[in-house]
């Protein structure tokens, strides 16, 4: 089991690692957005106060430009730095590349199990399903990540579920029973997961 810090404030960042728990943060584009810095500066901020890897989803759309932002990023930290890329056919062709040259990959914005499968066959270390965003528009979340969990695990796919898109703590519990390996969460979620009630 797994589980990442969503955001980008450093504040927040700081917190929760003081903790010991958290293995990485996963960023996206409105997510920068919220800090009011630069985005580089803002990745450079998030990889001095945190530890493990720092995920940055590109906002490219084609191939060749996926690729070339990809470029940009691993020069922050070709250690540390993972790429967030959403599943359309460039962005498979992308995750796919980068696989091969050992590059970690979160193949984000899966909605569907045949998302999930092609973004393993692709060679992404993760799939991100979007588990609020399903539900708001009536996709069974917590089928689609038993039988992502079911296919990955007959097919013997190193592939991890890191499971996104959170409302409510309610959410998490569901899609940890249902089998993902992980969750991407807010801090305010990170927080309450540590009340005792």
């Amino acid at each position: 089991m797994e589980l990442y810090l969503d955001t980008a404030d450093i504040d927040e960042i700081k917190s929760a690692f003081n903790i010991g728990i958290v293995k990485g943060v996963t960023t996206n584009p409105t997510i920068l957005l919220k800090t009011r810095k630069s985005r580089e500066n803002s990745i450079r901020d998030i990889l001095k106060y945190s530890k493990g890897m720092v995920y940055v989803q590109t906002v490219s759309e084609k191939y060749e430009d996926i690729m070339s932002e990809v470029q940009s990023l691993l020069e922050f930290d070709n250690k540390r730095i993972g790429i967030k890329i959403p599943v359309t056919p460039d962005g498979i062709k992308a995750i796919k590349e980068l696989s091969d040259k050992s590059i970690k990959t979160i193949a984000t914005a899966v909605f569907t199990t045949s998302q999930a499968v092609v973004s393993a066959l692709a060679g992404a270390d993760y799939i991100a399903p979007y588990i609020n965003r399903m539900e708001q528009n009536e996709i069974d979340a917590i089928n689609i990540i038993k039988e992502i969990r079911n296919i990955y695990e007959m097919n013997n796919i190193e592939t991890k579920i890191l499971a996104a898109s959170f409302r409510n703590m309610e959410q998490i519990m569901r899609v940890i029973k249902a089998g993902a390996h992980a969750v991407t969460i807010s801090y305010e979620l990170f927080v309450k997961c540590l009340i005792i009630i």
